[in-house]
């Protein structure tokens, strides 16, 4: 999920500059690339964004960090997997003039109010069973600070994104990420095509969802 490219915009929220590029993929990962997951025809992807017409995706179209939330809360309890790759902002004006601000010689000051956290509140509610995955872009202390969320946001899996690599992170086709799991080794992958991320992200989640499963019954 992932919210429009409104890279200058401080309204209604202050955005990162993010046009969502891997919430795309991920929606719009064809079924034969990880069968685990999509074996069941009556499998539904629900994209919270504004980027895909790829039939069987069903999208709900948002502008605002508020109406996300909202959105997300909605669908969550329905879902088995959800993955949050938006870059939703943290803060958004406090106040929206009604009126034009007019120019003047100082600087107006701007109050900010905190957004609701998505995915803190995701991990806080999610039943058993239900996999819950983030992503993580991080400047210094990549993988502690990335691990530090997994634990605080109660999340499953987390995809390390670092601005230090070249090729990754923002306004690229490509990206390197890190996969890491609670308790589980990290699995750092190579510059790929977001597609490819998407790709692997989900790979991992099928491996996730048959750690998960119970033994078969033997006869």
């Amino acid at each position: 999920s992932s919210i429009p490219p409104t890279p200058m915009s401080m309204s209604p929220d202050t955005c990162s500059r993010l046009p969502g590029r891997s919430a795309c993929s991920a929606a719009s990962v064809p079924p034969r690339v990880s069968p685990a997951m999509v074996t069941d025809p009556a499998v539904r992807v629900a994209l919270v964004n504004t980027c895909t017409d790829r039939p069987g995706i069903q999208r709900t179209d948002v502008v605002s960090a508020a109406e996300m939330a909202r959105a997300c809360k909605d669908r969550f309890a329905a879902c088995d997997l959800a993955i949050l790759s938006a870059a939703v902002a943290d803060w958004r004006p406090a106040h929206a003039a009604e009126q034009k601000m007019k120019k003047r010689d100082e600087l107006p000051a701007l109050a900010l109010e905190a957004t609701e956290d998505i995915l803190a509140w995701m991990g806080a509610n999610k039943r058993s069973g239900q996999l819950l995955i983030g992503f993580a872009l991080e400047t210094d202390d990549e993988h502690r600070n990335a691990e530090e969320k997994l634990v605080r946001k109660n999340l499953d899996l987390i995809v390390l994104n670092s601005l230090r690599d070249p090729g990754a992170g923002f306004g690229h086709d490509t990206n390197k990420v890190t996969l890491i799991g609670a308790g589980k080794k990290a699995i750092d992958l190579p510059l790929m095509s977001k597609a490819e991320v998407a790709r692997a992200i989900l790979d991992r989640v099928a491996e996730v969802v048959r750690e998960g499963a119970p033994p078969a019954e033997t006869v």
